[in-house]
This record gives structure tokens, C-alpha cells and sequence, in this order.
């Protein structure tokens, strides 16, 4: 989302592969992601960090850890998992395995 507004304002764009940029993240593989009615607020209003647009909307979503950082304990390399990312408020909310 490049500004507020109505859903067809929403457009398709490639972004970079992300990379790890702490020592306590894990990049996931998303193999399924959710529309939360936060998504939908923002999306009509704005976030809650205008300075940082264009912003990508969605916070819930499952997949496969493809790499952790150094400093990441409980979780591995081809872990299934999902988790609910809430950011958008400052926070990072537990992610959680799956089970083989």
C-alpha cells in the first residue's frame, strides 16, 4: 500500500528478498497468509507509521523457517510454523511451532 484508501487503490509489486537484521529474527517461507480486519483499518486510514510507506499489509501467516539468527534458540531451519505479527503496534507476538 503506497496511501489510504479503498481496496483498488492496493496494487501488485515486486519488493527485495528480505534478510535477517538482528541476531533474534528467522526468515519464514510464507506458504499461507491471512487478511486480519486490522489489515482492512489500516488499509482505509493509514498506519501507524505513515513515515515508512509503502508499507505491505497482513499480519498473520504460516510457512517454513528458512534461516535464524545467531541468537535464535527454540526454533530451526525447516520448522513449520505460523505466527501473528503485529508490528504495526510495536510489538512481535510469540510464533509458534507446528507439529511434523
Amino acid at each position: 500500500m503506497t496511501a489510504p484508501g479503498s481496496p483498488e487503490m492496493l496494487q501488485v509489486q515486486q519488493v527485495p528478498e528480505p534478510t535477517l537484521q538482528s541476531e533474534t529474527e528467522v526468515l519464514v517461507r510464507l506458504k499461507a497468509a491471512g487478511v486480519n480486519p486490522i489489515d482492512t483499518k489500516l488499509r482505509q486510514r493509514g498506519t501507524f507509521y505513515p513515515e515508512q510507506m509503502p508499507a505491505i499489509l497482513g499480519c498473520d501467516g504460516a510457512g517454513v523457517i528458512e534461516a535464524i539468527g545467531s541468537g535464535v534458540q527454540n526454533f530451526q531451519v525447516g520448522d513449520r510454523v505460523y505466527f501473528a505479527m503485529v508490528g504495526w503496534a510495536g510489538i512481535t507476538a510469540p510464533m509458534l511451532s507446528l507439529p511434523p
